[in-house]
């Protein structure tokens, strides 16, 4: 290494003061656009803003500009450079659901794919374009001026009907508007006298790694977590983690890592972060939270142990002792992070990385998370309210996983609260979360858990485990003989060889080898049956049936009501099924001596070359929700498994 280098390491290393932070300096504005934030996106050619239209809320036109939400949009990192733009109206993202030109630019629900991540390239005169990860330029069409022309992508070159500058927007406009209808998400009038210079100041500390090596590392350590924990690779899941995740993560000081929220398939209380943003939570935190706001405090707690740079200051730290300071300064001057693993000895796995955290780590992530939960517009309160709900259940041997791997530093919850102070007065009206975090709740028990001793890819209940088979093995003939399965909501009767899982309101119920692994390496069901409860989106349907223009209040007709509600429930399974379509709807039936509806739904089937399957889904209208059955079997086998479909449905008998 250089003599000059070798000399600043040790010097530094001797003053106790060698800082390896590499926080980013803004980069040059491209029409405006300085980084993630709100924006008000105007077209150079036209003087019009992006505009999210009112009427279907998913097409994007141009318009005059007025301030209103549907013209402002939350720009958040989608990592490697590309950023995702959504709309304060509805938080739809922008997305380039085409390849040709003149294609139409639609917003759609933002679960951060490729399609709808963007760079912000330079243009002439400094205005910006805006460039998807295809090539396509967001583009006015001819250069119309007019109002409400539709906005489409186009080759991107440089005219000025493709040039946008970028206006920052703050205050209440600009907040995401599903946000704010989340009654554990604050809206920014009501952020009080808080003084956020106030707060308290972090940064992360001495670092052998560069942010870059964080990232690297982070990326080659995920490969091996991922094959010694229980993943749950459940899209749905994942995805509403993810997207939880960036609300949090854009607010994260320091480096912009590329962070990424997954689901474990472990019902302990814990979640653990990567270098770099790999971050990991446990069903487990999913079931706990009261609402969304305390999941979303444990999410911020591990992006501040990201944004901090916990794992590879803990690393650092613990390689001075072993290394001569000629190898440590050659990591100081490297930028390849296989080099400095090897050097350091690092390690990086679950146990290395979450047993170096320290206490002070914990109190850092702690004040961050609590930070980035007010700035999300979260009750920061939710942090010390989840931390107060788990360390009641942390006794004797109930010993709960986060404190394993997270110390518990002394007055963890106190320190909280007098972070809270700092940040300002909160008054929050009543609410128990977000209509998406009770969905995502409810679907969670419907899914199969990890046992302990079980291999990664072995999960409890699985079908093929009691049979031997695989993936893709023929599930065996029914048996005649009926066993009765029951919960609080319900009894209902199934062949004795088929297999139950689940907890709460939520179960499968599904014959051996029904259970199979689709291409992406997700559990699905094949064949079987799945039963839960639906909680419906009340003010928005009854605002709709109120609109009818029957003349009377519709909503209190319980047909009509079981029909819109119904019509809102595959609307939810279609948005995680694309190629799911409706096939027979709303055919009147009786359980039990209750209305119902059965709808047939067609999906592609999760058997590897399987073709399509058939979903039967029969829904009745219960006080806790709208309760559900589906039914699934291969289109080629629906009928085989018709009528034990039928007997069960015949046998079920809901609880007064």
């Amino acid at each position: 290494m250089p003599v000059q280098k070798m000399v600043v390491a040790r010097l530094s290393l001797a003053a106790g003061i060698l800082c390896a932070v590499c926080l980013p300096h803004p980069a040059a504005a491209q029409g405006g656009f300085n980084g993630p934030g709100r924006y008000e996106i105007i077209n150079v050619h036209s003087g019009k803003v992006l505009d999210l239209d009112r009427n279907d809320q998913t097409t994007v036109i141009q318009f005059s500009a007025r301030g209103t939400d549907n013209q402002v949009w939350e720009i958040e990192s989608a990592g490697a450079g590309f950023y995702s733009l959504r709309s304060s109206m509805n938080g739809n993202a922008l997305e380039a659901a085409g390849t040709g030109n003149s294609a139409p630019l639609h917003a759609t629900r933002f679960d951060g794919r490729s399609s709808q991540q963007w760079r912000i390239d330079n243009a002439n005169g400094g205005n910006a374009l805006i460039v998807s990860r295809l090539g396509k330029a967001v583009d006015i069409p001819d250069g119309t001026s007019a109002d409400g022309a539709r906005v489409q992508i186009y080759d991107s070159n440089g005219d000025s009907n493709q040039q946008f500058t970028f206006r920052p927007v703050s205050g209440n406009v600009g907040r995401v508007s599903a946000i704010n209808r989340n009654p554990n998400i604050l809206p920014q009038a009501n952020l009080g006298s808080g003084n956020p210079s106030g707060r308290t100041q972090l940064s992360p500390g001495w670092n052998t790694f560069s942010t870059q090596q964080d990232i690297e590392v982070g990326q080659k350590a995920s490969v091996e977590i991922e094959r010694q924990v229980h993943m749950l690779n459940d899209p749905r899941v994942d995805n509403y983690l993810n997207s939880l995740g960036q609300r949090l993560a854009v607010h994260a000081p320091g480096f912009k890592f590329p962070y990424t929220y997954r689901a474990v398939n472990d019902p302990a209380i814990n979640a653990f972060a990567l270098p770099g943003g790999h971050i990991y939570i446990n069903r487990g935190v999913i079931e706990a939270a009261d609402n969304e706001a305390q999941l979303a405090g444990v999410m911020a707690h591990e992006t501040s142990h990201v944004a901090l740079r916990h794992g590879t200051n803990q690393a650092s730290k613990a390689s001075v002792a072993q290394l001569p300071l000629s190898i440590l300064g050659g990591l100081l001057g490297g930028n390849s992070s296989g080099a400095a693993i090897a050097q350091l000895g690092a390690g990086f796995t679950v146990n290395s990385i979450l047993m170096k955290y320290s206490r002070t780590d914990e109190t850092q992530a702690d004040t961050m998370g609590t930070q980035i939960l007010y700035d999300a517009g979260y009750d920061p309160r939710a942090m010390g309210q989840f931390f107060e709900k788990i360390q009641a259940q942390d006794t004797g041997g109930n010993r709960v996983a986060f404190f394993n791997s997270h110390p518990n530093p002394d007055r963890r919850i106190e320190n909280v609260n007098e972070e809270v102070a700092r940040l300002g007065t909160w008054q929050r009206g009543s609410g128990t979360g977000s209509q998406e975090f009770t969905q995502i709740k409810r679907y969670l028990q419907s899914l199969p858990l990890t046992r302990a001793n079980q291999s990664p890819n072995t999960l409890q209940g699985d079908p093929r485990r009691n049979n031997g088979g695989n993936a893709g093995s023929q599930p065996e003939l029914n048996s005649e003989h009926f066993v009765t399965f029951e919960n609080a909501l319900m009894r209902i009767d199934h062949p004795d060889n088929w297999q139950t899982y689940g907890q709460g309101d939520a179960v499968t119920i599904a014959p051996r080898n029904g259970m199979v692994q689709d291409g992406n390496g997700n559990q699905a069901m094949a064949y079987g049956a799945l039963v839960n409860l639906y909680e419906v989106h009340t003010d928005r349907y009854r605002q709709q049936l109120q609109g009818s223009g029957s003349g009377q209040n519709s909503s209190q007709d319980p047909h009509i009501y079981l029909e819109q509600n119904t019509d809102q429930l595959v609307q939810e399974l279609r948005l995680s099924n694309r190629n799911m379509r409706v096939i027979r709807s709303h055919e009147d039936i009786n359980v039990n001596g209750n209305d119902a509806l059965s709808t047939y739904l067609s999906n592609d089937s999760p058997i590897p070359g399987g073709g399509r399957e058939t979903n039967l889904l029969v829904t009745m209208q219960r006080p806790e929700g709208l309760l559900f059955f589906i039914f699934t079997a291969p289109e080629r086998d629906f009928q085989i498994y018709d009528d034990v479909f039928q007997r069960m449905l015949y046998s079920v008998r809901l609880k007064r």
